[in-house]
């Protein structure tokens, strides 16, 4: 199982939910035609060329957290989730408990090394839309 959490800095006035959207908004345009983002009432599907990589439902919505169980995907097995969490002037995301896929051993120098960079952008693109 992987575990990981990344603390962005926020000035906004945005909320847990609001910081969700933009992520998943912003990770359909950050990988060009590669990733896209596919949200329903019922699923986020992240796909990888046009397959579902990693498959989420919704498990809690609440104005200083939301989270996603994670269901499936060609990169995830069920398990796991990612949340989003609003805390004074910071954004906490927290992949939890993911199980991918892929031996442990192949994801650390593949899905895992991605995962980080992706969300190190991610940061970048917060602290820029939060720039003053």
């Amino acid at each position: 199982m992987v575990t990981s959490t990344q603390r962005y800095a926020i000035t906004s006035s945005e909320c847990a939910d609001e910081v969700a959207s933009e992520y998943f908004n912003w990770l359909s345009t950050a990988w060009g035609p590669l990733v896209q983002v596919r949200i329903s009432a019922q699923a986020i599907i992240i796909q990888l060329l046009r397959q579902p990589a990693i498959r989420m439902k919704a498990i809690a919505t609440h104005q200083s957290i939301v989270g996603f169980e994670i269901v499936g995907g060609f990169l995830a097995r069920p398990g796991g989730r990612m949340t989003f969490s609003r805390s004074g002037d910071a954004v906490q995301v927290n992949l939890e408990e993911f199980k991918p896929r892929l031996p442990l051993w192949i994801y650390r120098f593949t899905h895992g090394p991605v995962h980080e960079w992706t969300m190190a952008r991610f940061g970048r693109h917060l602290q820029k839309r939060n720039a003053p």
